[in-house]
């Protein structure tokens, strides 16, 4: 099951919350320098709600945590429900209907909020997989070129 978490439950999830972050930035080929410094701004962007952190448990027991932003398309004129972050404790796995579960979830709170697709980055084949199971496109590349005299991650 997937649940959003009230902004005053994060902090009880804080090394769920570090474990995700630092899989997410590395799985892209990234670096975090001050993983703390990188929990308290996340902890403000939930708290403030510009992000949503779903909490993905079975049993009672958490298990992963998704993290989501509604982004806008100025000039497209439209939202979508970027996800920033999927992640799934080690010695666990998900079943394909919890997956659907959690997609109905976050689809669902996405149409509230005024999205018309769900975006993410990835570079694991089995969510390519699943994204093309669920009628949706897998063959954007995306590009980050460092800006040269620019301190980068």
């Amino acid at each position: 099951m997937i649940a959003m978490m009230p902004p005053e439950e994060c902090k009880a999830y804080r090394d769920l919350m570090k474990d995700a972050m630092i899989k997410a930035y590395t799985s892209m080929g990234g670096t975090i320098k001050d993983i703390d410094s990188t929990i308290r701004t996340l902890w403000h962007s939930i708290w403030n709600r510009h992000i949503q952190a779903w909490l993905i448990y079975r049993k009672g027991v958490a298990i992963g945590l998704v993290l989501t932003k509604v982004t806008r398309d100025d000039l497209l004129d439209f939202n979508e429900l970027l996800v920033y972050c999927i992640y799934i404790a080690d010695g666990f796995s998900m079943t394909l209907e919890e997956w659907d579960q959690c997609y109905k979830m976050i689809s669902s709170f996405g149409r509230d909020m005024g999205c018309s697709t769900i975006t993410a980055y990835t570079a694991e084949e089995r969510i390519r997989r699943m994204a093309t199971r669920m009628g949706g496109r897998v063959d954007v590349t995306y590009v980050k070129v460092p800006i040269q005299g620019v301190k980068h991650e």
